[in-house]
């Protein structure tokens, strides 16, 4: 069971820049992917190695939802977005490479952060919580493609698209809070579903568009 918390993000992530990269559809994928893997590698070393990882549990939804989103989420996907901006030379696409930076980063941070602040591995960490990740990261991509397909890239237009990606992102903490401090397993599993469909709908839907377009 391990091995799908793994593998899944690695394997999807092979399978996109393959995918990707011979559509060429996004330049520089494969240096964004292995920028991303390499961050990952360095922010797994010092997270385990230099900082505990130890949590005191708190019955308390906002707290271990503040933790799970941003201790978890926001804060190592802001650090390698900071470096990925202040590293590449080219910034066209630079958004889109994003997606692959982070896929990269976190196909290492996931297992390692969820294997060093654990001790046992309930079911809900070793196939919901990759699996709405992986949704997170789709997510992300699909709202900066929209962007930039977008002509009037102004502050109005772009706010409510940040205010919605930044809401979908920090669904799976809000799932895994509620996992997390023993609520019941229907409220996170049906949550899931919903998170999960609402990205397959999208992805159809997408699909479908681009064969009409064609």
């Amino acid at each position: 069971m391990m091995c799908f918390m793994l593998f899944l993000l690695p394997l999807f992530t092979a399978f996109c820049v393959s995918v990707e990269y011979k559509q060429n559809n996004v330049k520089n994928i494969c240096s964004s992917t292995l920028f991303g893997l390499l961050a990952g590698i360095v922010y797994s070393f010092i997270g385990v190695f230099f900082y505990s990882s130890y949590y005191l549990a708190k019955y308390s939804f906002w707290t271990n939802w503040f933790y799970f989103a941003f201790i978890e989420m926001i804060v190592p996907a802001t650090i390698a977005t900071v470096f990925y901006v202040l590293l590449t030379k080219k910034y066209n696409n630079m958004f889109k490479n994003l997606f692959y930076v982070f896929l990269g980063f976190f196909s290492i941070f996931m297992p390692v952060r969820i294997i060093s602040s654990n001790q046992a591995y309930h079911y809900f960490l070793l196939f919901f919580k990759p699996l709405l990740l992986l949704c997170a990261l789709f997510y992300f991509k699909k709202m900066i493609f929209v962007l930039y397909e977008r002509k009037d890239i102004t502050i109005k237009a772009i706010a409510p698209f940040v205010v919605y990606m930044l809401a979908l992102l920090l669904v799976p903490a809000a799932i895994e809070t509620c996992w997390f401090i023993g609520l019941s397993s229907w409220i996170w599993i049906l949550s899931s579903l919903l998170y999960f469909s609402g990205a397959i709908v999208w992805k159809v839907i997408s699909v479908k568009k681009t064969r009409l377009c064609e």
